[in-house]
């Protein structure tokens, strides 16, 4: 749903903490909050702890509102995309 490297300059944009930035992209595979929670080790009390200061520092009002907005992320390619990119393919 969410393209990584966009999600990771959303978070740097956001102030979220790297903690965040994880539940934040946990939530973005299509898993609530107790699979996110799961998957990080946490318990889901924390990882409610996380969404609920994710929403503060995004200002949406809801978890819904916050994947959408992720989902509508253009995508971002990262420097070693691009890199590759630009340089000369060896010829056959």
């Amino acid at each position: 749903m969410c393209n990584g490297v966009s999600q990771h300059f959303f978070a740097r944009a956001n102030g979220l903490t790297p903690t965040e930035a994880r539940v934040t992209g946990e939530l973005c595979r299509a898993k609530d909050v107790s699979e996110a929670a799961e998957t990080l080790h946490i318990s889901v009390s924390t990882a409610r702890t996380h969404v609920k200061n994710i929403l503060h520092k995004t200002g949406e009002q809801n978890l819904r509102a916050l994947l959408l907005r992720l989902g509508m992320l253009p995508p971002v390619s990262s420097r070693v995309e691009l890199a590759s990119r630009s340089l000369p393919q060896p010829e056959s």
